[in-house]
């Protein structure tokens, strides 16, 4: 059995369940010898050829094989010192001879010391095989980063999904909570978002380019796998919605004025993996334009029909499963539609569409709610949005926190935050609340990823070298 294993990141999560009274532990490093318990205990279990070493693609991830003598699952525990084992693979489902894990989250060049466990199928009796590697060296053009940690003990730590874009060079990382690469894959073009595998096991993300791309790629973490499931014209953002199953935003254009104009738009698309695409929705089956509007601009976006006017260009996509509903953000550069919507999936009708001219939320007073949107994402009782506002001289790109009152259909501002250092983003940039409560804000354009607090505080800051920035980043608590 072939195992994709995947490591714990903190410690409780790695413990291993307490051994039961009448259970007893193995070790083959001078512990108690295999041939002193009964056949029924440890019918003759021990675990041989072991192999440690870097992936030939991915220097930072460790591939660990084993075998033992008799069917057993098994996992691997490591660590950064000897009998220190703070990480850990998740326990294999069924039983086999043969065995293989993945060690991930560990930064390169680390020497990394491990523990293989062993348990005899249908027994609580563990051994254990204790063995030493080091990861490898990372690629010499993946570009330098810096962190400031302002306060560490109140970051919520995990991995963060960053692709990063130079004039020379595009990479998909993982950086662990130092700041450090753990994680690297080479593109060949500029992509603006990647996730982690809901099974995970891999890292997904759209191919080619922001604009337009045939597909939705796959990479195992070892590097050695890669898949695509093909989505035509799909482009800027996608969600996996359940395992290998995805929905995309996707261009449309119709035309209007006897065939005179054409306006560029957007799709959701859903795609189970290996199957046809499905369009699921429509914004201009949702919305009339306003024809009074000699140009929209935006000219070019969209490669199939260059001379498309760019009259709302989706930006984010998220789906809230608990709800079974999606929310994108809409804003193209003749603003056609600037806001933030929320769809029903099993029905397709729009809920509620908050800012510009189709606005049907009550915000009071407060009409800087939605400025350029680019990102959407729901937290407990709100929405966290990610302003860009860079069609005003001077504005600073900001996070905004808006509870929605879907019964009254109103919208309140929650929280809001903005950089002292007041950047504009003009290209991509998005919110991601974290799982403490914190928010990690990612200014692209300006090679900058905060994370702060509910008081507004910095914790956790990183940037990268002058030149390079940020797709859409993504943070997960593990690896596994």
């Amino acid at each position: 059995l072939i195992i994709s294993a995947m490591a714990c990141s903190g410690p409780q999560d790695a413990l291993l369940p307490p051994p039961q009274a009448d259970s007893q532990t193995v070790s083959q490093d001078g512990g108690v010898p295999l041939d002193a318990l009964s056949s029924d205990a440890a019918p003759e279990l021990k675990i041989i050829s072991i192999k440690a070493q870097p992936s030939a693609k991915v220097s930072t991830v460790i591939e660990v094989e084993w075998e033992t003598t008799i069917p057993a699952t098994g996992h691997v525990e490591f660590g950064l010192a000897k009998g220190q084992y703070s990480m850990s693979t998740p326990t294999t489902k069924d039983a086999s001879l043969k065995h293989r894990a993945l060690l991930l989250g560990v930064a390169a060049e680390t020497a990394v010391h491990l523990r293989v466990v062993a348990i005899p199928q249908g027994s609580v009796v563990q051994v254990h095989a204790e063995h030493q590697t080091k990861t490898g060296t990372l690629p010499a053009s993946l570009p330098k980063m810096t962190l400031t940690n302002h306060d560490k003990a109140s970051s919520a730590g995990g991995y963060t999904v960053v692709p990063v874009h130079s004039l020379s060079n595009s990479w998909l990382t993982i950086l662990d909570d130092q700041g450090r690469y753990i994680w690297f894959f080479k593109l060949e073009a500029q992509v603006p978002t990647a996730h982690v595998s809901m099974d995970r096991q891999a890292v997904i993300f759209m191919g080619d380019s922001f604009n337009t791309s045939e597909a939705i790629r796959r990479v195992s973490f070892d590097g050695r796998t890669e898949t695509q499931t093909q989505v035509p014209g799909i482009h800027t953002d996608f969600v996996e919605i359940a395992p290998k199953k995805y929905a995309a935003l996707g261009w449309e254009v119709k035309t209007y004025e006897n065939g005179k104009r054409h306006l560029l738009s957007d799709t959701i698309i859903e795609v189970d993996d290996g199957r046809t695409p499905k369009k699921v929705w429509s914004m201009l089956e949702h919305y009339t334009p306003d024809l009074t509007v000699k140009d929209y601009g935006g000219k070019g976006i969209y490669p199939k029909e260059p001379n498309a006017e760019d009259w709302a260009h989706g930006n984010g996509l998220h789906f809230d499963a608990k709800e079974d509903a999606y929310y994108l953000t809409a804003s193209g550069p003749g603003a056609g539609l600037e806001a933030v919507i929320k769809v029903s999936r099993s029905t397709g009708k729009v809920l509620w569409t908050l800012g510009g001219p189709y606005n049907s939320l009550d915000t009071g007073t407060d009409m800087t709610l939605v400025d350029t949107p680019h990102s959407v994402q729901t937290t407990a009782d709100s929405v966290l949005i990610f302003n860009r506002r860079y069609k005003k001289a001077g504005a600073c790109s900001d996070a905004v926190e808006v509870t929605i009152d879907e019964t009254g259909q109103k919208a309140t501002r929650k929280w809001s935050y903005a950089s002292p250092a007041c950047y504009q983003c003009y290209f991509l940039g998005n919110a991601d609340r974290l799982w403490n409560g914190n928010t990690l804000i990612n200014w692209s354009t300006s090679g900058r990823l905060d994370e702060v607090n509910t008081n507004k505080n910095m914790v956790w800051s990183l940037s990268v070298d002058l030149g390079a920035g940020f797709g859409f980043v993504h943070r997960v608590k593990s690896l596994y």
